[in-house]
């Protein structure tokens, strides 16, 4: 009868971790959708709610609906909204260093759901950027999303499509 007992308390226990670290995941998700697509609007209200994502993770970014994009645009539409709405959600700490650029000190995000509608390839550019790799033509857009600044922070960040 004891052991009884202490199996189910024992598996009780463990139900309540398991849900403390679902939470834990949801904290660390966002879900990026792209503002312009509708039915990337909805996907992401739907996904965040079966994985209990919090509104405010939901992240509306208003970019281009083509399946390719230049470098330009990727960096305006995209990049930048995002690199601002990590900096005002305080999702990322960030320094400066001698030389007077930004780095990323601390991440309070290390997953990133990409919702339908947002574009999958970034067109090549004339002069490569750090992480391109010359002469491939274009890049995929979780691995720009993943040098963003998001990667920079270990291999705990993820990017998933969904």
């Amino acid at each position: 009868m004891r052991t009884r007992w202490l199996a189910a308390a024992a598996a009780f226990a463990l139900m309540g971790l398991g849900a403390r670290g679902q939470d834990s995941l949801s904290q660390q998700t966002i879900v990026v959708f792209n503002g312009a697509a509708p039915e990337s609007v909805a996907l992401a209200q739907f996904y965040a709610q079966k994985r209990g994502i919090v509104p405010d993770h939901l992240v509306r970014v208003d970019y281009s609906t083509e399946e390719e994009i230049t470098r330009d645009e990727y960096d305006r539409t995209i990049a930048e909204p995002l690199r601002k709405i990590f900096q005002e959600k305080g999702w990322w700490r960030t320094h400066e260093t001698t030389d007077g650029r930004r780095r990323i000190q601390a991440n309070a995000i290390h997953f990133v759901a990409l919702i339908k509608g947002v574009p999958l390839k970034i067109r090549a550019t004339a002069t490569p950027l750090d992480g391109d790799n010359p002469g491939s033509g274009a890049v995929q857009n979780d691995g720009s999303l993943g040098a963003t600044e998001f990667r920079r922070q270990g291999p705990h960040n993820r990017i998933a499509r969904a």
